[in-house]
């Protein structure tokens, strides 16, 4: 761009002082005529007037082809901007999004639910195959993000009718998500009670549960988590005490590595005490480690067990009234 400025403003220069003989005789020899200049000293003056001339020209067309470069470039700019942002939003509108994909299975899941609470003759089937449908779905979810194997269960906690839940209550599966089902089935016939207090995740629950925005239990690496209890060590062997936590992968028994867990229980509560609507926990691990978003996917949990909590309700006093008649 500098040596066009230059070419120009040389060509320019030329023509305007050398363009014919008369305008170079005028060029250098001006000075004598007008000032009586030795010839020599006019033609030097004539030389450095041609010089200065050049030199003005050629800054003056540097900075014209300046300003008509960044004219360009903003021109350039706005084009690729407009070009850009059509095509974002093109993208927006119609790509795959994972969380709009959630917000449909949420419709989906809630429909469903809703349509069975309006049922008046209920019953406890028709409530254990609504939630494997709501697991299953749950699961297919998450999959859809990572390609992770994820587990779904809901779990209930078991104590007497009209009694407080406490550390020591404990807690059992009834919903697996139809996969994990027949690959964890085998555990249950090893009758290991899992109780409150032994496990870090219900424990923590339990402890929150007055606080729905403090009452859920999230780790995104449970290998490395200090102090971590969990009773299903029970089922799939614990690991050597002494270990260090750099090898405690290597030890590592337990068939997922990530886990969250959230209380079955009405968000918005209408007792003096939460823990009187509290029915079991909602449960999603994962076979690999930063396997969960620490805000979206805990909102979403606590969202579907709000929803699965009045049909919870209704299978554990179906279940005592069967118990009690026999």
């Amino acid at each position: 761009m500098f040596k066009k400025a230059i070419t120009e403003a040389f060509e320019w220069n030329w023509k305007f002082y050398v363009g014919s003989f008369s305008t170079a005789i005028a060029t250098f020899f001006f000075f004598e005529r007008q000032f009586q200049f030795t010839l020599w000293r006019s033609f030097r003056y004539g030389i450095a007037l041609f010089i200065l001339s050049f030199i003005f020209r050629s800054i003056y067309n540097y900075i014209l082809k300046v300003d008509a470069l960044e004219k360009l470039i903003r021109e350039k700019e706005k084009e690729i901007e407009i070009i850009e942002n059509s095509q974002s939003k093109s993208d927006l509108i119609k790509k795959h999004n994972y969380y709009g994909e959630v917000l449909i299975a949420m419709k989906d899941i809630f429909s469903q639910i809703n349509k069975l609470k309006r049922n008046e003759n209920i019953t406890k089937k028709n409530i254990t195959d609504q939630l494997i449908k709501v697991s299953n779905r749950v699961k297919s979810i998450f999959e859809k993000r990572l390609n992770y194997n994820y587990s779904v269960s809901i779990k209930v906690i078991v104590k007497e009718q009209n009694s407080q839940i406490s550390e020591n209550s404990e807690v059992k599966t009834i919903i697996r998500d139809e996969e994990s089902y027949f690959e964890r089935k085998d555990n249950v016939k090893n009758g290991h009670r899992h109780i409150i207090k032994d496990n870090t995740c219900y424990f923590e629950v339990m402890n929150n549960i007055e606080f729905p925005s403090k009452s859920f239990f999230i780790s995104n690496n449970l290998v490395t988590l200090q102090g971590y209890k969990n009773s299903s060590f029970n089922d799939y062997g614990h690991m050597p005490s002494e270990i260090q936590t750099n090898n405690r992968e290597e030890y590592w028994t337990l068939p997922y590595k990530s886990e969250i867990v959230v209380p079955i229980s009405p968000i918005l509560h209408n007792s003096e005490k939460r823990q009187n609507q509290f029915y079991g926990y909602l449960c999603v691990d994962c076979n690999e480690t930063d396997a969960f978003h620490k805000k979206y996917d805990i909102n979403n949990l606590i969202g579907i067990a709000d929803g699965i909590s009045d049909l919870l309700n209704i299978w554990i006093i179906i279940k005592n009234k069967e118990s009690n008649e026999h």
